[in-house]
């Protein structure tokens, strides 16, 4: 599991690399092997900011989104009067199996997640990513 620790930690080590000068071909190669594979595992992260939230269907003053991942699971985050938090401008997040149906028998939780922040949000859709 990805803590947001380690994420703070993957990108010093991105910086340090970039930063880094090199003495000799060895340096540089691998320099730009470490660059290239601290840049890869950033990149495989899930930020809030890359969820598309949409007008909910069934709340008009709510918002959805849904988003799937390769482990077969996926999330549903909605913000609405209705949803645990929404009236306090909060998200609520439900695991979702491989056919896109609430999964509750995962070790994240056994139902919905809800009063979560942005950054409470990009936690658990982590979490969920490395099922």
């Amino acid at each position: 599991m990805l803590s947001l620790k380690q994420k703070i930690e993957l990108e010093g080590k991105l910086k340090y690399y970039e930063d880094m000068i090199p003495v000799n071909n060895m340096g540089k190669w691998y320099r730009s092997i470490a660059i290239q594979y601290y840049k890869s595992k950033l990149k495989k992260l899930i930020k809030r900011k890359d969820l598309e939230f949409k007008s909910h269907p069934l709340h008009n003053d709510g918002v959805i989104s849904l988003i799937h991942f390769e482990n077969g699971y996926g999330a549903s985050v909605v913000k609405h009067e209705y949803s645990y938090g929404g009236i306090k401008g909060l998200y609520e997040l439900a695991v979702l199996n491989s056919d896109g149906d609430l999964s509750y028998d995962t070790p994240i939780t056994n139902d919905v997640i809800g009063w979560l922040r942005p950054q409470d949000v990009t936690e658990v859709l982590i979490k969920i990513q490395q099922l």
